[in-house]
This record gives C-alpha cells, sequence and structure tokens, in this order.
C-alpha cells in the first residue's frame, strides 16, 4: 500500500504541470502552490485508512537533498559571473535586505512569537533562494512538519500580493524611477546559447539522464553520511544541518564539472522532485489549520519580505540599477526559478531571463547556508 502511495505522490505533480501549462490561473500561482493545495484536498478527502502519513513524512525527508543536488549542479556559476556583474551586486543588495530585515522583525517580535528562531532561519533562505530552501532549512534546523505548514502558509498570504504587484504593476511605476536596462553585448549573448532541450530527447535517452541524475544525486547525499558514519561508527546522532550543508557545497564544487552541468534535466528532474515535496507536504496539512493563520507571524513575514524589498530598492536607487534587473533579482530571492521566465515576459525582456534565472539557482545554495547561519546566530540573542 505504501509502494503504491508514493508512486500516485510521484504522478500527480505531471498531471499539474499540465494543468499550469494550459490553464491560467493555475499558471500564475505555479506549480509549488498548486502541488500544495491538491495535497491538502487530498490529504483532508482520503479516509484515514487510504493514507498513510508515516509512509509519506519518510518518503518526503529524502526528496529534500535529491531535490537540492539535482537543482544546484545545474547552475553554471561562471556563465553567472560573466554574464552580468551588475546583476550579481543587485542580487547581493537583495540578500543583505534580507538579512537586515529578518533581524530587525527577531528583535521585535522575539518576545511575542515562540520558536521565532528557527521560522527566521526557514524565511531566510526562502526569501535568498526560494520555496525549495524553506523545506531544506526546515530539515536542517529540526523544524517540526507543522513548523513548515504555518511559515509556508504565511508565506503564501505575503508573497500572492508581491507577486501581483511584479506582475502587473512594478513595471510601469519603477520604470519612472529606476534606470532603463540597457541590454547586453553580443559577446555576453552568446553565453546564453541554450543546451537542447531535456524534452528533446527521445523517452529512453530521458529516462536514461534521469536515472543517471538521480543516481548522481544519492551519492553525493551519501557522502556526508559515510564521513559520519567512519567517525563516529554509526548514523545516529548525524545532524541534518550538517548533512544539508555538506550536500550543498559538494553540488556546488560538481557544478563546475562540465559533463556532470550539462547532464540535461537536472534541474527540471529537481525541480519535479521539490513539486512532489510540496504536495506530500499539503497532504499532512488539516483544514482546520489553514483558517489558523497567525497573525504575529503574518506581521514577521510581511516585515521581512516588504522591508527587504524597500532596502533592496534602497541600494537599487543608490547604485543606479536599472527595472528590470532590480525586479528580477527581486523575485529570484523572494520567489525561486520558474517565476523567471514569467516576470521577464511581463517586463518584455527576454535577456534577463538567463542572468536572472542563474543567480536564482545560485540563491538556492547560498538560502542553505545563510538560513541555517542566521538561526545560529540569532541564537546567542535570544
Amino acid at each position: 500500500m505504501a509502494v503504491i502511495q508514493i508512486i500516485i505522490l510521484l504522478i500527480i505533480p505531471y498531471g499539474v504541470q499540465v494543468l499550469c501549462v494550459h490553464i491560467q490561473p493555475f499558471r500564475f500561482i505555479g506549480t509549488a502552490i498548486t502541488c500544495f493545495l491538491v495535497g491538502v484536498l487530498l490529504g483532508n478527502v482520503l479516509p484515514e485508512d487510504y493514507y498513510e502519513q508515516e509512509s509519506t513524512k519518510s518518503f518526503y525527508e529524502i526528496l529534500v537533498p535529491l531535490g537540492s543536488v539535482l537543482m544546484l549542479i545545474s547552475t553554471d556559476i561562471s556563465k553567472w559571473i560573466k554574464v552580468s556583474l551588475i546583476t550579481m551586486a543587485s542580487f547581493i543588495f537583495q540578500v543583505v535586505s534580507v538579512i537586515i530585515a529578518v533581524i530587525i522583525g527577531f528583535y521585535l517580535f522575539k518576545n511575542s512569537l515562540t520558536d521565532l528562531l528557527l521560522m527566521a532561519g526557514m524565511i531566510t533562505g526562502t526569501y535568498i533562494g526560494g520555496s525549495p530552501n524553506l523545506s531544506a532549512v526546515q530539515l536542517a534546523l529540526g523544524a517540526p512538519p507543522e513548523m513548515f505548514t504555518r511559515v509556508f502558509l504565511s508565506d503564501m498570504c505575503v508573497s500572492i500580493p508581491y507577486l501581483v504587484f511584479i506582475m502587473v504593476f512594478a513595471g510601469k511605476i519603477l520604470h519612472q524611477i529606476l534606470p532603463t536596462f540597457r541590454g547586453i553585448s553580443e559577446s555576453e549573448k552568446q553565453l546564453q546559447t541554450e543546451e537542447k532541450k531535456f524534452y528533446e530527447f527521445g523517452l529512453l535517452k530521458r529516462v536514461q539522464f534521469i536515472a543517471t541524475g538521480i543516481i548522481l544525486a544519492v551519492l553525493v547525499t551519501l557522502v556526508p553520511i559515510g564521513l559520519h558514519v567512519l567517525y563516529y561508527g554509526s548514523m545516529k546522532g548525524i545532524s541534518m544541518a550538517f548533512l544539508i550543508l555538506s550536500i550543498t557545497v559538494i553540488s556546488v564544487l560538481l557544478s563546475f564539472v562540465s559533463q556532470v552541468r550539462n547532464l540535461p534535466g537536472n534541474f527540471e528532474v529537481g525541480d519535479y522532485l521539490f513539486n512532489t515535496f510540496f504536495l506530500c507536504m499539503g497532504t499532512l496539512t488539516q483544514l482546520d489549520l489553514l483558517v489558523q493563520v497567525d497573525i504575529k507571524l503574518l506581521m514577521f513575514n510581511a516585515l521581512v519580505l516588504y522591508g527587504s524589498f524597500l532596502l533592496h530598492f534602497i541600494a537599487a536607487l543608490l547604485f543606479k540599477i536599472d527595472r528590470d534587473t532590480f525586479i528580477i533579482t527581486s523575485v529570484a530571492g523572494i520567489m525561486s526559478p520558474p517565476f523567471i521566465p514569467a516576470v521577464a515576459s511581463s517586463l518584455h525582456n527576454r535577456d534577463i531571463i538567463v542572468p536572472g534565472m542563474a543567480v536564482s539557482i545560485v540563491g538556492l545554495a547560498a538560502g542553505n547556508i545563510l538560513g541555517i547561519s542566521i538561526a545560529n546566530f540569532l541564537m546567542y540573542f535570544v
């Protein structure tokens, strides 16, 4: 029964992806949130006899490290640096803005929110790298699944107005304030030549690529586990923070190996595994929790998101960063890679897709490290 349940959980995100491609409302909210909502529906409709929660909990803990490895090894950091120093600088401002906003919010809410230390780390990771970091940092810090649900729901509530502003109003309003995007040189455009699309390969070839990527991700995940076993003699007491940070560093190093980085399908499969993760988390969410969003957590979350956006905007003004670069780097941190093409389309600027995707993927690595680091740093000020 557990095996059948896991197979079904792996198939459903494909149907969600089809919905998000062909139906505008689903395309707007994205596959991650749609998978979560579908999971909530399934988890509250199916009788308990037909759904084993323990099997799902064991399954979703595997998805996070595997998905993280696959998405991280697919980034070309050297190309990111070459494509646009302005994009890099703007993204650094985004990261610093989030850290400042989290620290300010922590001091304002530390006496009124329990477990704020853990949630601050999770939110830091989320607004530097995206939704995948929320799950990775949650596991690394040992936060319970219920906390993931609280933070994820709070993030949804404050992120949707932000996304509407970015997609509909930001381009028109900021056009009057920030410099105009100047484009990139022809030599830099050559760096954006895309590899053959994963879906252009035949079915057998795609299966081969998927299997290779997953085997590689498993091996990367086993390295820190093996080192822990060699040193301590068993897996007992292994730190999830050690595991997540280790696979992040190893994955980034592997991304410099062209044969690994250019393996087709790594990013797509990693993204798919995270969509499956959000589906699993949704099935573990009870409907009564959906109407019990913590108002103080919502206020803290809003302060971090909109406070960091304001700080990032001030930095863009001071350093004369153009409108499109500011917007795409803001989205790269606060949202996640799948939103980059949609936002670039709303700005009528395809040239920002590649640098935007690059910094967004790099943010996945930075988000894990900084989310865990901020939580440990703030521990000394409790």
